[in-house]
């Protein structure tokens, strides 16, 4: 299958749902620029006792910054959903609606590392699915 060069990298997104209202928007394919750069994240390096380590989580970080172009519903939101209201910004939310001011938060460094685990493992998975590895893609067709 010939793949197109797409320069604009929101030409081919997909959005995931991720339950509970919450939603990722994912690139359609990663590109050799990211996968280089992912690829640089993970490589080991040589702590201060001269040992070889890796951080997992440097590749976890860029993987889904290189991946993620917005994400939104409750889970994602900037405000705390004391009333369990629907975020503002869910794709079913009536947008004539009132709101409580209502924002997903910033898509940024920061909040990236300091999302709970078992967010970064779900939207590691929703990434996966998208843009699986060139070695499981190679595995699923031999």
């Amino acid at each position: 299958m010939t793949r197109r060069v797409h320069l604009d990298r929101t030409a081919d997104t997909h959005r995931e749902e991720l339950g509970d209202g919450d939603w990722v928007e994912i690139v359609g394919h990663l590109t050799v620029a990211d996968r280089a750069a992912i690829s640089r994240a993970n490589r080991a390096r040589v702590n201060e006792r001269g040992e070889m380590e890796f951080d997992n989580s440097r590749a976890t970080l860029t993987t889904l910054k290189r991946s993620i172009i917005a994400w939104g519903g409750p889970g994602f939101c900037a405000h705390p959903h004391e009333d369990e209201r629907e975020c503002a910004f869910h794709p079913e939310a009536d947008p004539t609606a009132a709101h409580n001011g209502c924002k997903p938060l910033a898509l940024n460094d920061e909040v990236l590392l300091h999302l709970d685990e078992d967010v970064s493992d779900r939207l590691i998975r929703a990434v996966n699915r998208r843009n699986p590895t060139p070695s499981t893609e190679e595995d699923a067709n031999p």
